[in-house]
């Protein structure tokens, strides 16, 4: 029942976005807050979170996931240089190569120490069977993600199913 009154606050939040005048990082943020949206349902229904765990975890989750995606920011930054180029490695000495790789490892390092401390800080807050349903529903929830987005694209037309149904229907595969 309360994991049905989240998910319908949840929902809620959705509805009131999808103005299609909107600027394109408007929508884009707009897009991202529906989608925490899903995933704020989607953890607290497989984790079936009491109100008072949901109190306590949700903070210290979002602190996680805002130090999270500060560690990968951190790695894009050494990998964006290289995208310019078809092959930027061609380009760096070895020495270059070496240190780029080891900060690149030092980085990952940092990810998954963040990962190890707050994984203590959530069994501080939930049960370890919680917990554990935790990493599987962070898993799941991109899974779904991926494929809503998938199926969303093949109702456009755009890459993916919609696109090999053209193709089916040009005589492609016939």
């Amino acid at each position: 029942m309360k994991n049905t009154k989240i998910t319908l606050m949840a929902l809620t939040l959705l509805t009131g976005f999808g103005s299609t005048a909107q600027p394109y990082r408007e929508k884009m943020s707009i897009s991202m807050e529906k989608v925490e949206a899903k995933k704020i349902a989607f953890i607290t229904e497989r984790l079936d979170l009491s109100p008072e765990q949901a109190q306590k975890f949700w903070p210290v989750y979002n602190e996680f996931q805002d130090k999270l995606n500060e560690a990968r920011k951190d790695q894009l930054e050494i990998i964006r240089p290289s995208r310019d180029e078809p092959n930027p490695t061609s380009q760096m000495s070895d020495e270059e190569l070496a240190k780029m790789m080891e900060m690149r490892f030092d980085l990952e390092q940092k990810e998954l120490d963040l990962k190890v401390e707050y994984h203590k800080r959530f069994l501080k807050v939930l049960e370890t069977r919680q917990v554990a349903r935790l990493y599987t529903a962070e898993h799941e929830f991109k899974r779904f993600l991926f494929e809503e987005m998938r199926s969303e694209r093949g109702e456009r037309g755009e890459r993916g199913e919609g696109r090999k149904e053209r193709e089916k229907s040009s005589g492609l595969f016939e």
